[in-house]
């Protein structure tokens, strides 16, 4: 019999919890080894980077012309960041594009059901009760034009009577 979370056993939902950090585990050493797949750049281009971003920045002040290095964690960071944000921005702006015109398209999808939904309840329903409503006044006005016709007719031979 199955318990509540849907395993047989609790020595099932442990191997399970313990299958899935380990795969969470390799898929972060892989992320670890190989960062370029996430943050969107080939590998040369990283490896370039990083080479980079290590070496020191030679550096001249305004007041003294001897050049310093400087090793700066911020400017290595620059380095490795640049223009990764403008990518995963375009390629946000990509998806958001397509989910927009994926929406739009059911949108449109849904309108149009819409509209069949109204032409087939006209049809079904409502012409149906205005042609008999029609055809209810139609003969109504046939009975007054009728007793209208008796009525002169009954009023014809009266006056004709006397």
């Amino acid at each position: 019999m199955a318990t509540s979370n849907g395993f047989e056993s609790p020595r099932e939902s442990v191997a399970a919890a313990a299958a899935c950090s380990s795969q969470l585990r390799e898929a972060a050493e892989r992320a670890r080894k190989d960062p370029s797949k996430d943050i969107g750049l080939t590998t040369e281009e990283l490896q370039e980077r990083k080479r980079c971003a290590a070496e020191p920045h030679r550096f001249v002040s305004k007041s003294t012309s001897r050049p310093f290095e400087v090793k700066s964690s911020s400017r290595a960071q620059q380095i490795m960041t640049k223009g990764v944000v403008e990518r995963q921005v375009t390629a946000r702006q990509k998806e958001v594009l397509r989910k927009v015109s994926s929406l739009r398209k059911l949108q449109v999808g849904l309108f149009f059901v819409g509209v069949g939904f109204a032409y087939w309840v006209g049809v079904e329903f409502l012409l149906p009760h205005y042609a008999a409503v029609q055809e209810r006044n139609r003969i109504l006005r046939l009975r007054y034009e009728m007793a209208q016709r008796k009525r002169e007719e009954h009023l014809r031979v009266q006056g004709s009577s006397q």
